[in-house]
């Protein structure tokens, strides 16, 4: 049987490789074959079965040699006793890498299946980042997974269907390949929601509206014809199942209020006819408002383009139009192999050098690469990469007229992160149609931006809450996380030299330093800073062994308290933090703990965190404000008033009086004539609260006023 599908591939390699190519792939099929003897898939089919069935989706795309090969061998480092050495020797270092790059990760311990995958996910995009023909043949291999789901248990179904839905028809969508696309979302469709599937199916009378289609079909290229637009050709398409379905979820429709269920394309034979086909179709039929957009002038992310409108057509139904040449005609089918001509060279980069696909490709994976080295949590990377998946475009112009696309709600913050890196790390303001605008304003199509940068300005981590491009959140984070890093190194290095200071005068020489990093596997004597600063080493600790090198390591709790204070000037950054079980504000009397991952965490002295017996002595610190501190710090008050009517607008009224900010505000209704009214309110420092207190307490209705 594994012969016979394998006799379908070698008729479609002839068909356009050379026989000392097609002698190579032969040799990998009987490589793989005896690898994979006595494998079967849950279907009961030999396994050999699947990775020639994922080489002839590619070959109907005319993929290359060296393409064919790995599919026929993608599962054998994985599957099988042949490892990429073996590989790389018979066919290639090329050959060796992609297939390795296609194998999931092996022997690993991840915390859930979601983290594996993500994981897997990851390293396959660093091996794309190598060789773009790694995501074609694990989108070929997807497919033929999708094909054949039906003999997996159904729960596996789903959450295949889910996964091909949510990454890898986007990812087709990204590289411009339309007709994977069209399939994986059918398919996924089918398998999550197969009542829904076949009730469309059944609701739609394909030969009555195929009769309609003819008609409106040869009624467009009569009007095409006469007016001499060099026309290659027309022909009306049914929307795929799982189009109606998201349109019906979208603008809330049953299947009977929906009536374009086809679209027309028309094909002619250069950019200016379509223009002239445009006119033709605006001429006959009545346009529909704001439902023409051009994809020539403004292609879309993955380089797709044509003329898009909607019509009233001659039976007074709206037609959806695609106005195209036959080079857009073809690389929207196919993409990113739509320029894929194979010949006697293995090098692929010249086979695509005319695609545009391919240099957007490459630019879209070079960001993710480098996305990749900021987020190194693994769901955080996949969560990120799937909003880049989804980008309804918006076309933005700079001030010098180039184009930039970016997604659906995009900001100025997400433009200046498009623009460069540096640009959205240092922009402080921004002028979107020469008019000064805030960076949290939502882009639409055809403004011009211009970003405003400052020396010295940085992220602001409230932007995190409106961006929306992968780029921005990712490059946001990275620098936040760069941060922390300065300040808690800042910190840690503050905490030992006070402990050092507690127990001697003596300068400690650096060997010392090096020699405990080396004991501790800690690689410098920075990054051993860092650990003391995150909370993950006890400084007092550290600096009694400094202090006493000869001596063994000793228990934390054994070690005395330094007795000089910390003193904070409110600049400590993301490595000090202020208790939300207490709220410490300037003026109060403040201890610190030390916590795992956390860095300093503030608290009253009176906290019950404070008086825990469970956390050791040596992870409590002495602290104090610094006259001059500054920030903005949050505080809980609490008011219990008499029930009347406008007192929570009386109360809200005082705290904006008072220049002062709720962060939060719970009502609670008690027993009798009271209700307590509980506030999280963002101040400057004590003397404003003081004041917020005494113009509460003036009210009539107020019973009595307090912190906590």
């Amino acid at each position: 049987m594994s012969d016979l599908v394998y006799e379908k591939l070698q008729e479609n390699l002839l068909g356009y490789l050379n026989d000392e190519q097609v002698k190579r792939v032969d040799q990998a099929y009987n490589l793989a074959r005896k690898a994979h003897e006595g494998q079967f898939r849950r279907s009961g089919e030999p396994f050999i079965i699947h990775p020639v069935e994922v080489a002839q989706i590619l070959s109907d795309i005319h993929m290359d040699e060296q393409s064919i090969i790995a599919a026929i061998l993608h599962d054998v480092i994985e599957d099988t006793y042949i490892q990429k050495e073996e590989i790389a020797k018979i066919f290639g270092t090329g050959i060796a890498s992609i297939v390795d790059g296609l194998s999931k990760l092996t022997q690993v311990e991840y915390s859930s299946r979601a983290e594996q995958q993500a994981e897997n996910f990851r390293k396959m995009i660093l091996a794309m980042s190598e060789d773009i023909r790694v995501i074609l043949i694990k989108l070929a291999d997807r497919l033929h997974n999708m094909r054949t789901l039906g003999s997996m248990p159904e729960e596996k179904k789903k959450r295949i269907a889910s996964e091909t839905l949510e990454i890898y028809a986007p990812i087709a969508n990204r590289l411009g390949m339309y007709q994977f696309r069209r399939e994986f979302e059918e398919l996924s469709f089918f398998y999550l929601h197969p009542e829904k599937y076949e009730h469309i199916l059944k609701t739609i009378s394909y030969n009555e509206n195929q009769d309609k289609l003819e008609i409106v079909q040869d009624f467009i290229k009569s009007k095409l014809l006469e007016k001499n637009v060099k026309l290659f050709r027309v022909w009306g398409k049914k929307k795929s199942l799982y189009s109606l379905y998201r349109k019906m979820l979208k603008k809330h429709l049953n299947f009977n209020e929906i009536s374009d269920l086809f679209t027309f394309r028309i094909v002619v034979e250069n950019v200016e006819d379509c223009y002239l086909a445009l006119g033709v179709i605006h001429n006959t039929f009545k346009p529909l408002p704001g439902k023409f957009k051009d994809y020539i002038a403004l292609p879309k992310t993955n380089g797709y383009q044509s003329l898009h409108t909607k019509v009233i057509g001659p039976t007074g139904t709206p037609l959806e139009i695609q106005i195209k040449t036959s080079v857009m005609n073809n690389i929207a089918e196919k993409g990113i192999v739509s320029y894929w001509q194979p010949g006697n060279t293995n090098e692929v980069e010249i086979r695509l050098h005319n695609n545009p696909h391919h240099s957007l490709a490459k630019k879209w994976v070079a960001e993710m690469v480098s996305m990749q080295k900021v987020l190194k949590n693994p769901i955080e990377f996949i969560n990120n990469i799937k909003i880049d998946l989804y980008p309804d475009e918006v076309y933005i112009f700079t001030p010098t007229g180039k184009i930039i696309s970016l997604p659906q709600n995009s900001t100025a913050v997400d433009f200046a992160y498009a623009v460069h890196t540096d640009v959205g790390n240092s922009c402080v303001a921004s002028r979107i149609n020469r008019k000064l605008m805030p960076l949290s304003t939502r882009l639409t199509s055809g403004q011009t931006v211009e970003v405003i940068t400052a020396d010295g300005s940085h992220p602001n981590p409230t932007w995190l809450n409106h961006v929306v491009t992968g780029k921005a959140i990712g490059s946001i984070k990275h620098w936040l996380k760069k941060q922390r890093e300065k300040s808690t190194e800042s910190l840690g290095m503050d905490l030992l030299n006070r402990s050092i200071k507690s127990l001697t005068d003596e300068i400690i020489d650096e060997e010392i330093y090096l020699k405990l990093c080396d004991d501790l596997e800690i690689p410098s004597i920075n990054k051993l800073y860092s650990e003391l600063g995150k909370g993950n080493l006890v400084s007092s600790v550290i600096a009694y062994r400094l202090v006493n090198p000869k001596e063994n390591p000793i228990d934390a709790d054994s070690v005395k308290l330094y007795t000089s204070a910390l003193s904070l000037k409110g600049s400590e950054g993301l490595a000090v933090q202020y208790a939300a079980c207490c709220y410490p504000i300037p003026n109060d009397r403040i201890m610190g703990v030390l916590v795992d991952k956390h860095g300093i965490v503030v608290h009253k002295e009176e906290c019950k965190t404070i008086k825990d017996t469970s956390i050791s002595q040596a992870r409590k610190l002495h602290i104090k404000w610094d006259e001059g501190i500054s920030g903005v710090f949050n505080v809980d008050l609490t008011v219990d008033v008499i029930n009347a009517s406008g007192v929570l607008a009386s109360l809200s009224s005082i705290i904006a009086k008072e220049k002062a900010n709720i962060v939060s505000i719970n009502a609670a209704e008690v027993v009798g004539e009271h209700t307590i009214v509980k506030f999280i309110l963002s101040i400057k420092d004590s003397k404003q609260l003081d004041s917020i207190i005494y113009s509460i307490k003036g009210l009539p209705s107020t019973y009595k006023v307090y912190r906590g």
